[in-house]
């Protein structure tokens, strides 16, 4: 809760305004696992192949089949990808790497996604953090980060090589129970001095988290309008009372 005071002719108008907690509902960071979907969580990829410009849909999310104990991320196994893509192509608790056109030997375009799937429904607030890891190497182009709300983009960000700050935002969505919200790492980026190719996933290292909590609609505080009324009822009471108390009854 918090206080408010106004001054309305002379007089201190007090008055509370409520202000509504959100609650959480999950964290791309906390709820990370070795498991796949659990806490709602899936990790896995959209394979563009070599055609720029592929449309995203919710079926194209494929979940990797491969978890590394030992730097603890998602990957694609060969069968999956081919023995080149699967080189870079991770997600992990922070975020993770695509893959591209080349550097090394890399031939398809491939995003690298975190899938969570809603256990509720309504309103509720996304919260995500998008900004590149790997910000030292000066070969790199970039990436473009999305967010998808059941295939629909909500979001297509295009983060430069070196920027470690990124962007932060909250979007409100609508969403269903079994709705999938999809952070998806697309290797598309801006031509290099060392790579041709916008679609080269050098240093592409990316941190992307979410977490999403109910929808809370601020309560605002009483316009001037609302508080000069009640401040003028306030002084007409204030002057009525003073009234009663100097009236005096008839002589008998």
């Amino acid at each position: 809760m918090r206080n408010f005071k106004r001054t309305v002719g002379g007089i201190a108008i007090w008055g509370i305004a409520a202000i509504a907690s959100a609650l959480p509902i999950a964290d791309s960071g906390t709820d990370f696992s070795a498991t796949q979907g659990l806490n709602g969580w899936s990790y896995g990829f959209f394979n563009a192949g070599q055609a720029p410009g592929a449309n995203y849909l919710a079926g194209s999310f494929v979940a990797f089949d491969t978890f590394n104990a030992a730097d603890s991320s998602w990957q694609a196994s060969a069968a999956q990808v081919g023995a080149d893509n699967n080189v870079y192509l991770a997600v992990d608790a922070g975020g993770g790497h695509p893959t591209g056109i080349g550097p090394d030997d890399q031939d398809s375009i491939i995003w690298a996604v975190r899938r969570y799937t809603s256990n509720t429904a309504g309103l509720v607030d996304l919260s995500y953090h998008l900004r590149k890891r790997n910000t030292t190497n000066l070969d790199a182009g970039g990436i473009t980060g999305h967010i998808f709300v059941d295939g629909v983009e909500m979001l297509d960000q295009f983060i430069a090589n070196a920027d470690g700050v990124g962007v932060q935002n909250t979007l409100a969505i609508l969403v269903k129970v079994g709705s999938v919200i999809d952070l998806a790492i697309d290797p598309t980026g801006i031509a290099s001095q060392r790579d041709a190719s916008i679609y080269s996933a050098r240093a592409d290292g990316t941190d992307f988290s979410a977490a999403f909590s109910t929808h809370v609609t601020p309560v605002p505080e009483p316009s001037e309008s609302a508080l000069m009324l009640a401040g003028l009822g306030l002084m007409a009471l204030m002057a009525f009372g003073r009234g009663r108390r100097t009236a005096r009854p008839d002589a008998p």
